[in-house]
């Protein structure tokens, strides 16, 4: 396996990804205007988010978060019933995730206490009975059922793949333009290949330079056996 070095190595999003994503707020838009209030309020005491961040810049991390539930390599949602979302701080990528697949279960994990108390009163205010949030390091965390992770700018690529306890079915990350330099240090003997998608940056500054990575991970025999 060869891991792609740069830029040129990428496909794109498709457009009627991004198109899809969207669709899915304006589906939901009562549910995400409660959710961008939530985040902000709680923004107020806890460090989620920048303290100038406002409701057009969390439009965009929900629009952002949710490609991750359109965007659907080798069956990557469909063929899984159990998320964990690495590093979730304040809820990104799980609870937009959350909010598009109601049949799914997701885990938002993060090691700091007060942001898991976010979590789950946004869950409870939202109704989310599909979230459990874990108060933990991603290492810890080990579901009994076959699993994929998601992340959203929160790990370091290889730091998340060699941190992870059990090795997921796949890992879909959020990465900005570093993503190349990261791939470097990823060990080749953990992954069976890796998908890049540049994220289209015509449907807005903020996508720029963003990415979708994908790792098919190879499954230790005991794994396998199971």
């Amino acid at each position: 396996m060869t891991i792609p070095k740069s830029p040129p190595d990428c496909s794109i999003v498709s457009r009627e990804t991004m198109e899809e994503a969207r669709s899915l707020i304006d589906e939901n838009r009562d549910i995400f205007s409660r959710l961008q209030d939530l985040w902000l309020w709680w923004n107020k005491s806890v460090n989620l988010f920048s303290r100038k961040c406002g409701n057009t810049e969390l439009y965009y991390h929900i629009w952002h978060s949710l490609l991750l539930s359109c965007h659907n390599p080798s069956g990557f949602i469909d063929d899984s019933n159990i998320i964990v979302d690495a590093g979730t701080g304040g809820g990104l990528p799980g609870i937009p995730m959350a909010v598009a697949c109601p049949d799914k279960q997701f885990l938002l994990v993060d090691k700091v206490r007060k942001k898991q108390r976010v979590i789950k009163d946004i869950s409870t205010k939202l109704g989310l009975s599909n979230i459990t949030a874990v108060h933990d390091k991603i290492e810890n965390v080990r579901p009994n059922n076959k699993f994929r992770v998601v992340s959203k700018h929160a790990f370091d690529a290889a730091d998340l793949l060699s941190s992870l306890g059990i090795a997921p079915e796949s890992v879909m990350m959020l990465k900005g333009k570093d993503v190349f330099e990261e791939l470097d240090k990823v060990d080749e003997e953990q992954v069976s290949a890796i998908r890049i998608d540049e994220i289209d940056a015509s449907f807005g500054s903020f996508f720029k330079d963003k990415y979708i990575v994908t790792f098919q991970l190879i499954m230790p025999q005991s794994a396998h056996g199971k």
